[in-house]
């Protein structure tokens, strides 16, 4: 399956949560997922790279070793104890003429493969690859020039899933899911009940869990590792688990 988390506004929080789903994923379940990075700035490929560097350097410091202490030593152990590896990230251009053809082919290798949007989305370039989404999931923030241009995105979304009933082979569109991204229940209230209220109103699916705001998340994300010291009511574990089971209900529970 294809999957997204994807508004039109850039830094609302997509390749944040592409990161940590995928991270999270990767860790806990038992799937093969890779992420396509479509976005023009590479963000996601290139903090791989970076990561992978830095532990290059750090076993090269260390006679080809990483130090048993070290976190990345201690995820990548974990991983290969269960046969697992670091899950891929691809860099492809959407202005690619074989783009589709690429991700396709992802999909038969892969169980879930992740698709990472330019910050800022022009529909005109990449609406042909919205068609062939499974699941996606928006991120609304409390902040008005934020939530405003989601809105306009799930309009999109309603548009191609509304398309559906006269052309059911128009797109690939299943579900689509609102979330709360740097969620802080002390802060913002009147914004957060602003938008509980308008999910309701629009018939938004809303899923129960949030990405909250800590600046252990904002600090520590990363394609490699899980992130440590989060109080465990907030962990973004919460979150995954409740799109495994929006992705596979019949495999895994809602928590």
């Amino acid at each position: 399956m294809i999957v997204s988390f994807s508004s039109q506004k850039g830094g609302s929080g997509k390749t944040s949560s592409t990161m940590l789903a995928a991270t999270y994923i990767n860790y806990y379940f038992d799937k093969k997922i890779c992420v396509v990075d479509v976005d023009i700035q590479k963000s996601l490929f290139n903090k791989r790279k970076d990561e992978l560097s830095y532990i290059q350097l750090a076993a090269e410091k260390n006679n080809g070793e990483l130090l048993p202490q070290m976190k990345e030593a201690k995820m990548l152990k974990k991983l290969d104890s269960e046969g697992k590896s670091l899950f891929p990230i691809y860099a492809y251009s959407f202005q690619d003429d074989n783009v589709i053809e690429k991700i396709r082919d992802l999909e038969k290798e892969f169980d879930i493969v992740f698709i990472d949007f330019p910050g800022t989305l022009d529909f005109n370039e990449i609406s042909f690859i919205l068609l062939i989404l499974d699941y996606i999931f928006i991120p609304f923030y409390a902040e008005e020039k934020n939530f405003k241009s989601a809105f306009d995105f799930e309009k999109v979304l309603k548009g191609i899933k509304n398309s559906q009933v006269e052309a059911p082979n128009s797109s690939r569109l299943k579900k689509y899911f609102a979330y709360f991204f740097k969620y802080n229940e002390n802060t913002r209230k009147e914004e957060w009940d602003f938008l509980d209220m308008m999910f309701k109103k629009r018939g938004i699916n809303k899923l129960k869990n949030s990405i909250y705001e800590n600046i252990k998340l904002e600090m520590d994300s990363s394609t490699i590792n899980i992130v440590s010291g989060v109080p465990s009511a907030k962990s973004p574990l919460h979150f995954v688990q409740e799109i495994m089971s929006e992705l596979y209900p019949g495999e895994y529970k809602k928590n």
